[in-house]
This record gives structure tokens, C-alpha cells and sequence, in this order.
């Protein structure tokens, strides 16, 4: 009950949380989760601690469910959308199908399946990272319309870098 009770105020929580900015709140997410499964598994952690950690990181876990949702949706360009959303969501699907049975490997270890979970939680988070951010940012309709939008990224942040060192800031994308 308490598990399932959880995923609530993560799942209001996610709203302001990503409308701040969708890769660093859903790389937030995955990095709550991570630290609480690890730190349930460890042994030197009190007793009284592991039901809230576990709790937080079962939380957070729905929040970056929820978060990788809404990038997903922005980060791919429409004309792969639907493909990239049917990916995404076949991997959740997956994973969730799997999930079951990394719990058995408590048989072998009894923290393993925390640190198989928190382990998976560091590795999105290692993916995310990379992405670019998608909150307040024009969606792509096609793959040339995204190239040339990482394209303009990158020339925006030469632009200012060479504000920065004296040269004159110039208007207009970097292909100008």
C-alpha cells in the first residue's frame, strides 16, 4: 500500500519539477533513485532509515517514469515521433517485465536487486545527461530541422564564447 501511495506526490511533483527543465529533472529523478536504492542496500546504514530511503527511491523512480515520458515525446522530431515514443515505451515495457525477476537474485545477494535497480538508475543518468534540453524549446518536424537546431546550439555557444574573448557578438545562426 505505502509503495504504491508513494507514486502519487511524485507523479505532482514531476509537473514543476520538469517545467524547470525536462533533462535536469528527469537526470534529478534518476539520480534520487539511484542513491536510495544504493544506500538501502548498503549494511551500515540504521534500520530506521531503510523503509524511507527504499520509499524515496520507489518515488522517484515514478517521477522519472513520468519524466522520460515528456522528453521522449519533445526530443524526438515529429516526423519520428511516433516511432521513437513506441521505442521508448517498449523499453519501459521491458524493463518492467524484467523487474520481477531481478528481485530472485536476492536468493544470491540479498542487496543485489537494490543495487542492480540503483545501477540501472546511474546508467539513464549517464544517458540523459547528454541530451539537449527540451522545455521551452520549438519541437522539431523533421531529422533536418533537428540537425540544423544542434547545429544553431552549437554556434550559439561559439557566438558568446567569442563575446567572451573581445570579438564582436554576431546576429544570426552559425551558417550565416
Amino acid at each position: 500500500f505505502l509503495s504504491g501511495l508513494i507514486e502519487v506526490p511524485f507523479n505532482f511533483a514531476a509537473q514543476p519539477i520538469l517545467s524547470r527543465g525536462r533533462r535536469w529533472g528527469t537526470a534529478g529523478f534518476f539520480l534520487v533513485t539511484g542513491v536510495c536504492c544504493c544506500l538501502t542496500a548498503v549494511s551500515w546504514i540504521p534500520d530506521w532509515l531503510e523503509l524511507p530511503l527504499a520509499v524515496t527511491g520507489k518515488g522517484a523512480s515514478q517521477g522519472a517514469f513520468c519524466a522520460v515520458y515528456f522528453l521522449a515525446a519533445e526530443l524526438f522530431p515529429t516526423s519520428h515521433r511516433n516511432l521513437g515514443m513506441g521505442l521508448a515505451s517498449l523499453c519501459a515495457r521491458i524493463a518492467s517485465t524484467v523487474a520481477p525477476f531481478v528481485v530472485l537474485l536476492a536468493e544470491i545477494w540479498k542487496p543485489m536487486p537494490l543495487v542492480v535497480f540503483g545501477s540501472s538508475a546511474f546508467l539513464a543518468l549517464c544517458v540523459v545527461l547528454p541530451l539537449r534540453e527540451t522545455s521551452s524549446a520549438p519541437l522539431c518536424d523533421s531529422i533536418e530541422e533537428y540537425e540544423r537546431t544542434e547545429a544553431d546550439h552549437e554556434g550559439t555557444f561559439r557566438r558568446f564564447q567569442d563575446a567572451e574573448h573581445g570579438t564582436e557578438l554576431q546576429s544570426g545562426s552559425a551558417r550565416e
